[in-house]
């Protein structure tokens, strides 16, 4: 038998188990300044717009998914504990502006906070 390192598995919080970590889930839609949908599709790479807007978020980016389709969003989570409101990182990614190797304008981006996340054996 494993020994528990730390959190209780008894405990949930909106259904959801939380073992002792605490996270935070954003929804990420990047949109330009005339509110069109960004296409990240080939921004991924080291440098691009993808990486630029990951460093908005200060506690760090645990894990992400992104769409597979030109509709800008991105499913973050991130480490919860000192995570900001999902207005305060909308506002400091608005600011950024036009980001990346790749030039993508990411000024009429929006994010709303997560309640969660589901697993899936599909990609979005």
């Amino acid at each position: 038998m494993s020994t528990r390192v730390n959190g209780s598995v008894g405990t949930t919080d909106g259904g959801i188990y939380n073992p002792g970590a605490s996270l935070a889930f954003f929804v990420v839609t990047v949109k330009d300044g005339s509110a069109a949908a960004v296409d990240l599709r080939s921004s991924d790479a080291t440098g691009q717009a993808l990486e630029a807007i990951f460093f908005a978020f200060p506690t760090g980016v645990i894990a992400y998914d992104t769409a597979n389709a030109n509709t800008g969003v991105i499913h973050v989570i991130v480490d919860g504990a000192n995570a900001p409101g999902a207005a305060a990182l909308q506002a400091t990614i608005r600011a950024m502006g036009t980001v990346g190797s790749d030039s993508k304008d990411v000024s009429g981006t929006t994010v709303s906070a997560g309640a969660g996340f589901t697993v899936s054996a599909s990609a979005v």
